[in-house]
């Protein structure tokens, strides 16, 4: 990975530190739920994570604010969790 991609990365992963579990306080990063970001030549970046629990009832909530936390990066176009 090249420098550039390398602090992106560590950009996106500053970002997911401001996602708060609402129910233990704590950031997604943290707490150990984000296994990878990966980001290609065109800007797009999958963030590969876990939940809590099985059936955890704040995936659409963590969904929703991880992407509307790395959106917020200009050199970040698309995102997925």
């Amino acid at each position: 990975m090249n420098e550039e991609k390398r602090a992106l990365v560590n950009q996106v992963i500053g970002q997911l530190q401001t996602v708060i579990d609402p129910e233990l306080l704590v950031n997604v990063v943290d707490l150990g739920l984000i296994y990878g970001v990966d980001i290609d030549d065109e800007g797009n970046c999958l963030v590969t994570m876990t939940l809590t629990t099985a059936g955890c009832p704040l995936n659409d909530y963590l969904n929703r604010e991880i992407r509307q936390a790395v959106g917020q990066l200009a050199a970040i176009r698309g995102r997925t969790v």
